[in-house]
């Protein structure tokens, strides 16, 4: 069924735009194999092994590997995730139309040979030394740094974008894809996540400074500005924001030492998962990614830091572009901004964490469950399933309480 996604045309095609060899079709044969062990609620990955020549002559015969991210079909053959296909659609939509456009050979995304509704082909970054963290690692200053470059390179090619190639913003090329998709009072899936966060508050470590004035209609007042700041600023210079950048989606490059991975000395990273990206202030990227990849300890002690890291990378990735920075975003402007605007991120982490902080074997669960089982949890009884692995898992509880008592910080003091 794997094989049925892609023909030999299309292998034709990848191999043309990757290699730039173009076989006669009768000369290539290719093979897709499932990645067990991946996660991802809205898509399966494979590898891709295409393979051009004599099939039994291995000196004329050549393979290439590729990753292929699929839409998950259940044993009949059906969509397994209906109701979120049109996140497939949207990330096939970045890779072809929008992520080319800001800029063709960007080292902060992967390559991309084919994008349709059903299939994504990109390059395989293992083949180059880029791995994923071990699961729920959380990250310290020199791969939050690391992370912090990559981001600035992305934010500065789209504004390089803006000024120097396209007469519109970002957001035009957005094109049908302009209208909010996730963040909104009528989404169910985040009116439920904040209903879970209502729920575990009063178990929060800080709840006993907040309890006499706290109410759930008042935090739903308080909450109730991220409806506006998930929209363009019509204050601050925006930005193409990936909007989901948390380690599951970043593979990172490191230096060896006497041969093996030096995970203090990342040398470069690549985001994956192009399906949430939005046109905003560039503080939603940072603060989201520090917020979703580092412990509350690690905040407290390096956020400003993190800050000025950022700014100073984004000066240097302008420069590079022959663009002054000064009229593009000062350092005050961004500051003004990272005030401003960090409820957004500060709530959406709250909701969103769970669920890449389940463990890996109940993410592999929920990734293979059935529709009804999937929307059961996701939209039913999400504080439930939360709570129950609050009980059964220390380090869940601990990191889902810490966004929490960060968010009653922001809202209380």
């Amino acid at each position: 069924m794997l094989n049925k996604s892609i023909s030999v045309k299309d292998c034709r095609d990848i191999l043309l735009k990757a290699t730039n060899i173009d076989p006669n079709v009768n000369d290539v044969c290719y093979e897709v194999n499932l990645i067990d062990d991946s996660f991802g609620y809205i898509a399966d990955l494979a590898r891709l092994a295409i393979s051009v020549g004599e099939q039994n002559d291995e000196i004329s015969s050549k393979k290439f590997m590729f990753v292929a991210k699929l839409v998950p079909l259940d044993s009949n053959g059906e969509i397994r995730r209906s109701d979120l296909n049109w996140m497939f659609d949207r990330e096939a939509f970045m890779y072809s139309e929008i992520l080319l456009k800001i800029k063709e050979a960007a080292n902060w995304y992967p390559k991309c040979y084919l994008a349709r509704e059903n299939l994504l082909v990109l390059e395989d970054l293992n083949l180059s030394g880029f791995k994923h963290l071990v699961h729920r690692t959380r990250l310290d200053r020199p791969l939050v740094e690391c992370v912090l470059r990559s981001v600035a390179a992305m934010h500065a090619d789209s504004i390089a974008f803006e000024v120097k190639i396209h007469p519109k913003t970002v957001r035009e090329v957005f094109g049908a894809y302009k209208a909010e998709f996730a963040i909104t009072p009528e989404m169910k899936w985040f009116q439920m996540g904040l209903e879970a966060v209502k729920r575990i508050i009063p178990i929060s470590r800080n709840y006993h400074r907040y309890s006499s004035k706290y109410s759930n209609k008042l935090f739903d007042e308080l909450v109730f500005p991220v409806y506006e700041m998930v929209k363009p600023s019509k204050k601050y210079r925006n930005v193409f924001c990936h909007q989901d950048l948390w380690a599951g989606n970043i593979m990172f490059k490191f230096q060896k030492t006497n041969g093996e991975d030096n995970l203090n000395e990342p040398i470069s990273c690549v985001f994956m998962d192009f399906q949430f990206p939005r046109y905003l202030p560039p503080v939603a990227d940072v603060l989201m990614f520090i917020l979703m990849s580092t412990r509350l300890e690690n905040r407290r002690e390096y956020l400003m830091s993190y800050y000025k890291y950022y700014y100073d990378c984004l000066r240097m990735e302008l420069e590079k572009q022959e663009l002054n920075p000064d009229d593009v975003l000062t350092w005050h402007d961004f500051q003004s901004s990272c005030n401003e605007l960090k409820l957004f991120p500060l709530v959406f982490n709250c909701v969103a964490l769970p669920f890449t902080f389940y463990p890996k074997d109940i993410q592999v669960k929920m990734k293979n469950c059935t529709d009804a089982e999937f929307q059961r949890v996701r939209d039913v009884g999400h504080y439930d399933f939360m709570l129950q692995y609050m009980k059964e898992d220390d380090e869940f509880k601990d990191v889902i309480l810490e966004s929490i008592e960060e968010l009653m910080e922001e809202l209380f003091d």
